[in-house]
């Protein structure tokens, strides 16, 4: 339950975290703020926030994107061509491939057929 829980902060918090940086930049654009004398003039201590943001968001897109590889190959039902061509769009699309997997696949099933395929019966 927890690393569904990740996945859904990563892929849903991270596009919203861009287009914020994004809408920033251009807003700088737009009044005339030269972001290049920014970067030389001030003190490192302003750029330690934005880089543990981005810092913490590269590594949990890398952890989800793998995530996803994993969940693909050995936890999903879908058939064998359909895994396979998932894990093709997952490897060569990086964190692409990885968002149209969990909205797609990983998203839409039930919580009880995910634990039961991570979690084993036991045998008596």
């Amino acid at each position: 339950m927890a690393l569904r829980t990740f996945y859904r902060i990563v892929f849903i918090r991270t596009p919203s975290l861009i287009g914020i940086m994004l809408a920033f930049c251009i807003v700088a654009v737009l009044c005339g703020f030269d972001t290049s004398n920014a970067i030389e003039t001030w003190p490192l201590a302003v750029w330690i926030l934005p880089c543990l943001i981005g810092s913490f968001f590269a590594i949990g897109i890398t952890v989800a994107w793998l995530g996803m590889i994993l969940d693909c190959a050995f936890t999903s039902n879908l058939p064998i061509w359909s895994k396979g061509l998932w894990l093709v769009l997952l490897v060569f699309t990086s964190i692409i491939g990885a968002l149209i997997y969990y909205f797609c696949v990983y998203k839409n099933r039930p919580i009880q057929s995910v634990l039961a395929e991570a979690i084993p019966p036991m045998q008596a």
